[in-house]
């Protein structure tokens, strides 16, 4: 499968500079589709461009979101708790003249895209989450340790520098390990992260998205979440993925609003050449029908 070259967009949100890729995919003259495509944590917008030209009548703009990519880091005091994301797809958005949109996200994005058509159910005309639903909640520590987790690992990280890796090859080894997918497939979702000096090459992603949240989201906070949202919303987990592993989807079967299937492949299958054209067909069909939950 041969990739479309997508338009390089750059524009400015809230201060800051923002990096995305376009796809417009059309055969006819009719309108199309918008979609913004939110992308999973220490991903880019490029782990969408196998999927997003296959999406038919559709205008497709890949994010790459604060932090990640090609887009700018967050300033020094602001954080990257997944609530800040929310103003500036609101944002961003409208500068595209867009006052509804469909929302296709992966992982840490589809929690985020969740999030947002929950609170704003007119701006979201459909959500198709991929191997994700929810941001994980808080479990292990209670909301004072994770406040404390969130300040001293900033603190820790405030001045240590990323390990550079001497060659391409070292840099996305350990990548590879935990995105399961081949050097093939996550090549250049890795290379748009990437960035090359005299010392070899460094990830672009801003070290504080390894850190701790300060604020996470309890049980009873995803369970109001889920049965608040009005959107249609197809979520798409994959056999060997994050929903498969954990019980991400409860609280999904009690909202009528939500259609739940399953996908071959792993947690990153969008990315995958061997599974984006039947994703791709899956979400088509589902839009074509006009979203049957």
């Amino acid at each position: 499968m041969v990739k479309h070259a997508a338009e390089q967009l750059h524009f400015t949100v809230n201060g800051m500079r923002y990096a995305a890729q376009r796809w417009q995919n059309t055969d006819t003259k009719g309108a199309l589709k918008p979609v913004l495509c939110l992308h999973g944590w220490l991903d880019n917008s490029e782990s969408f461009a196998r999927l997003a030209p296959m999406l038919e009548q559709c205008d497709v703009v890949a994010l790459d979101m604060a932090g990640h990519g090609e887009t700018s880091h967050r300033a020094a005091h602001a954080r990257y708790d997944i609530y800040d994301d929310l103003e500036d797809i609101a944002d961003l958005t409208t500068d595209f003249g867009w006052q509804q949109f469909n929302l296709l996200a992966h992982s840490r994005g589809a929690g985020i895209a969740t999030l947002f058509a929950s609170i704003f159910p007119e701006r979201v005309h459909s959500l198709v989450s991929l191997d994700g639903i929810a941001p994980p909640p808080l479990a292990e520590r209670n909301f004072i340790e994770q406040l404390r987790a969130h300040i001293e690992e900033r603190a820790a990280m405030r001045n240590k520098l990323p390990k550079p890796y001497a060659t391409l090859e070292q840099a996305m080894e350990r990548r590879l390990q935990s995105t399961r997918l081949s050097v093939v497939d996550a090549k250049d979702m890795f290379v748009r992260d990437l960035v090359q000096n005299d010392e070899g090459y460094i990830w672009r992603h801003d070290r504080r998205l390894h850190g701790a949240s300060a604020v996470r989201m309890s049980d009873e906070h995803i369970a109001l979440m889920l049965s608040l949202l009005q959107t249609p919303t197809l979520v798409i987990g994959a056999e060997q993925g994050m929903l498969a592993e954990r019980d991400w989807l409860k609280g999904t079967l009690e909202n009528p609003h939500i259609k739940v299937s399953s996908h071959p492949g792993s947690h990153h299958m969008h990315v995958a050449t061997e599974h984006a054209p039947s994703l791709a067909a899956m979400i088509n069909r589902w839009w074509r029908e006009g979203c049957p939950v």
